[in-house]
């Protein structure tokens, strides 16, 4: 304990205030964090109300137990909602104490030297945590478990959450919301949720359980888990139901939850839509229950046809349960539950489908057992509590990183660095957020220098022979050009650095799928549209090798951070000027820039009389395991067009484009309004 007492923590405070039961899921996925922070580099504290010896909040039950983790009581008078008006004005009476108990908080954070307060999107805790924030110095930030809507958000919580240092989303869909709402997308941060699988054992319980339902063995049951309201599709399982009985007469549907406070009744709606269907009895309305991993074993199908599921946690419980999953194709479901693979993904609003979807998973027991099978890999390799909490401490690490705790993040590694586990897994955070990353000094720069040597060798003797086509990026000055064989040393020495691992870690499905090529900047080039390359939906990993020394003069690569994580169509980019994330990224010889294939960039002018190159090694770009990277013409280098052909029209295009670069932008506007292009195939 002393040794572990005397080596530098970073404090983090949690901040989770509610006071009434039950346990919400945000301050649940809280406590899993703070009971897996690694604490030979955290030091966690959490500040909440902690009720009477008799009567404890639900939150200071749930804390009190883990271990190394000071708790600290903060008590900011009743939550607003679900209270009568004379409630309210008591509530809002209570402010003034709750203010007072924030800045002693402050003075806490400050004495203690904490770091990071880190709070979930409810409003209360938002604010709260933006004003101790404010007033100790530490770094805010605000866990978004919900998608962002300033239609139903209140001021309050949108102004905190713009006063946060780091977001973190629970989903990409949930990223995708917040940057469309206005929020710099180098302050977000996605952490998908992750649970404990240690109470989720398949199969435990369930003829225990069924039993006290009054339902046989053989009889098919889906069971949905949720709070009710409209949109957690409770009704629509229920109509579901009336069409799945005809195919399974004693089908059972087990609906486990109650409405929430600004709701009331509408348990009542969704029985009475029962009897008036005929199925009433097929229908079990459970109420709020423990014990839910039993009602899950008790099941065949887990269903929650819910429109623009942030995350879906009890997809993940039921999928370590070995259930198949059945959920909408939209939100982030899609993130969690793999169609086909894990269960199905139904078209909202396609009733017919919902309940064909159900009838054909209740008569499959095959294809239930290998998605259930499915799902619980996925969980254990996708959804540990320890997994999120890891990826948690790499956005600390990043928040705290960053000089001004407001968009620098680190983007520079070395080779060393992949030798941490830390370091690589901050690194991958990196990846993952801003699209890219840059490794010095990983290349052996004297057999770069001979590469260059030769590559300008056979640029002269083409072009001396008459060889080089007309076209293709003659006239814009960036061509194409395979290195030839000897090039494979750059390929070596990613493998010996560990970079070709770190491919693998991060895509193992494309890693063994390589491609050699090289980017030919010519003397007196211009600038290149903004661009990604390839599809949205295919994409690969691109590893760019400077050859030699590549800067602001002969045409450093310009880089949009970000824009890798979700697609956009050139009228959205142009719209939301998104060429104001404008990343400059000059290279050594010898380094090297890993980058997402989504990620937007742009070649730049070469204003030297040198010509610059610069290779790149893709991976997954083609997916033909047998195809030699080094291998093509024999092994000798050649040059070939870029994506203007090298026919008359290629040409004609090309020379618009050098002429007035705007018609092209404008010719991209409008075709992006009406396509999908750039986006997949269909």
């Amino acid at each position: 304990m002393n040794e572990l007492a005397q080596q530098p923590r970073t404090g983090v405070l949690f901040l989770n205030t509610p006071m009434r039961p039950p346990l919400g899921a945000d301050t649940w996925i809280h406590t899993r964090i703070m009971d897996h922070l690694d604490r030979t580099r955290f030091r966690p504290y959490v500040a909440c109300a902690i009720g009477s010896a008799d009567e404890p909040t639900p939150t200071y039950r749930a804390v009190r137990d883990i271990p190394d983790l000071e708790v600290v009581g903060l008590n900011l008078g009743p939550e607003l909602s679900g209270l009568s008006a004379w409630g309210k004005v008591r509530a809002v009476l209570a402010l003034v104490p709750a203010a007072w108990r924030a800045v002693r908080l402050a003075r806490f954070v400050r004495r203690e030297g904490i770091a990071i307060i880190h709070t979930s999107d409810r409003p209360r805790d938002a604010f709260a945590t933006a004003l101790i924030a404010r007033l100790s110095g530490a770094a805010a930030v605000v866990h978004v478990h919900a998608g962002y809507d300033p239609s139903w958000m209140g001021r309050i919580l949108r102004w905190s959450l713009r006063q946060a240092d780091a977001l973190v989303a629970v989903s990409h869909y949930v990223a995708t919301t917040l940057v469309a709402g206005g929020h710099d997308p180098a302050r977000i941060h996605v952490v998908q949720n992750g649970i404990e699988l240690g109470p989720w054992t398949p199969g435990v319980g369930r003829d225990e359980v069924r039993r006290e339902l009054g339902i046989s063995s053989s009889a098919p049951v889906i069971v949905t888990v949720c709070r009710l309201f409209p949109s957690k599709g409770a009704g629509d399982l229920i109509r579901a139901i009336a069409e799945v009985r005809h195919a399974h007469p004693d089908v059972q549907l087990l609906i486990v939850g109650e409405p929430p406070d600004w709701l009331p009744g509408y348990d009542a709606q969704l029985k009475a839509e029962a009897e008036e269907l005929g199925v009433a009895d097929h229908v079990k309305f459970l109420g709020r229950r423990a014990g839910v991993a039993g009602l899950l074993a008790a099941a065949d199908v887990f269903a929650m046809p819910s429109t623009c599921e942030p995350f879906g946690l009890v997809y993940v419980e039921a999928m370590a349960m070995h259930l198949p999953v059945l959920g909408l194709a939209n939100g982030g479901t899609v993130e969690i539950v793999t169609d086909g693979e894990t269960g199905v993904l139904v078209t909202p609003g396609d009733a017919p489908e919902l309940a064909a979807q159900l009838t054909k998973l209740l008569a499959d027991p095959e294809r239930r057992a290998f998605m259930g099978a499915a799902g619980r890999r996925r969980v254990e390799e996708h959804f540990d509590a320890s997994l999120m909490a890891q990826r948690v401490e790499n956005v600390y690490t990043l928040v705290r990183s960053s000089p001004d705790r407001a968009s620098a993040r680190p983007r520079e590694w070395t080779v060393q660095d992949l030798q941490s586990p830390e370091r690589t897994a901050a690194m991958r955070e990196a990846l993952e957020h801003d699209g890219f990353v840059v490794l010095r000094d990983v290349v052996r720069k004297d057999r770069l220098q001979e590469l260059a040597g030769e590559i300008f060798a056979e640029f002269d003797r083409a072009t001396a022979a008459g060889e080089l086509f007309e076209g293709g990026g003659q006239l814009t000055g960036h061509l194409n050009c395979f290195p030839g064989r000897n090039s494979q040393f750059v390929y070596d020495d990613l493998t010996e650095h560990g970079i070709i691992d770190f491919v693998r870690e991060v895509r193992p499905d494309i890693v063994d799928y390589v491609r050699a090529t090289l980017n030919f900047n010519m003397p007196g080039s211009v600038p290149q549209h903004y661009h990604s390359d390839g599809l949205y939906v295919e994409e690969f990993l691109i590893c760019n090798v400077a050859v030699v020394d590549t800067d602001l003069e002969n045409g450093a690569i310009d880089v949009l951070p970000g824009t890798n994580r979700e697609f956009y169509k050139f009228w959205r980019y142009a719209v939301e000027r998104k060429y104001r994330l404008t990343t400059r990224v000059p290279l050594r010889q010898g380094d090297v820039i890993l980058r997402k294939s989504t990620l937007w960039h742009r070649g730049m002018p070469n204003k030297t009389p040198t010509p610059r190159p610069m290779m790149a090694v893709t991976f997954g770009e083609v997916r033909d395991v047998d195809h030699d990277p080094f291998g093509l013409n024999d092994g000798k280098i050649f040059f070939f067009p870029n994506w203007y052909e090298p026919s008359k029209l290629g040409q004609l295009r090309e020379r618009a484009f050098v002429a007035a670069p705007l018609t092209y932008s404008a010719y991209r506007f409008a075709r992006s309004l009406y396509g999908n292009k750039g986006y997949a195939h269909w």
